[in-house]
C-alpha cells in the first residue's frame, strides 16, 4: 500500500485520506448491506466486520505494516497485538488430515 500512497505516513492524524468515507457514511452503508443480506437482526456490527477483515488478511500473510496502514494503526505492533496470525483454518485442516477427516 505504501508504494501506491508513499505520502500516507506523512499526513497528520486528523487529515482524511478518503474524503468521501466518513464514519456516518460507512455505518449507513454497512447497515444497508446487513439489510440487503437479511442480517440486520444478527449481532454483527462494524467492529465485527473490521476484525474479520483484519484477521482474514493476517491469516493470508498480508504484511503487518500494510495491514496496519489499512486499519489506521500508527504501529504494526498495535496490529500484531489485536490481529495475530492464528492460522486457525490451516491448523484445523492439518488436524483433520491427521485424523483422517479431510474428505468428510
Amino acid at each position: 500500500m505504501l508504494t501506491k500512497f508513499p505520502e500516507i505516513t506523512k499526513i497528520s492524524s486528523d487529515e482524511k485520506i478518503f474524503d468521501k468515507y466518513s464514519v456516518e457514511r460507512i455505518g449507513k452503508t454497512f447497515r444497508k448491506i446487513l439489510k440487503i443480506k437479511n442480517l440486520q437482526n444478527k449481532s454483527y456490527d462494524i467492529k465485527t466486520f473490521r476484525k474479520t477483515f483484519a484477521s482474514d488478511f493476517a491469516d493470508k500473510r498480508i504484511w503487518e505494516g500494510d495491514l496496519a496502514d489499512l486499519l489506521g494503526h500508527t504501529s504494526a505492533d498495535t496490529t500484531r497485538q489485536y490481529y495475530k496470525r492464528k492460522n486457525a483454518g490451516h491448523i484445523g485442516k492439518r488436524l483433520d488430515q491427521a485424523n483422517g477427516l479431510e474428505n468428510c
